[in-house]
């Protein structure tokens, strides 16, 4: 648990630290901007890759909450929060 801690707090810490030492100022920054200041630091294929890790976070967010909101009925039935019928499953 503490290492999972400690690679979440790199993971933000880090990039932020990487924009710091650029002297970029960060009251020009707007939605999106990540993508902008990639720019600046390594060129297009940094401004991608970073384009690309969003879209991947999106997606991945997306999917765990539709995943995890599908079987939320079947398991309040089971429990008797809802009728017997939301606990039915297709085999």
């Amino acid at each position: 648990m503490f290492g999972a801690v400690i690679l979440v707090v790199l993971t933000y810490l880090l990039p932020v630290v990487a924009v710091a030492r650029t002297g970029i100022d960060p009251n020009s920054w707007v939605t999106g901007g990540w993508v902008d200041v990639a720019q600046i630091i390594g060129g297009q294929p940094l401004a991608v890759a970073i384009a690309l890790a969003g879209v991947i976070g999106a997606i991945g967010s997306f999917s765990s909450l539709m995943l995890s909101f599908s079987r939320l009925p079947m398991v309040m039935a089971e429990d008797g929060y809802l009728p017997r019928i939301f606990s039915r499953r297709h085999l």
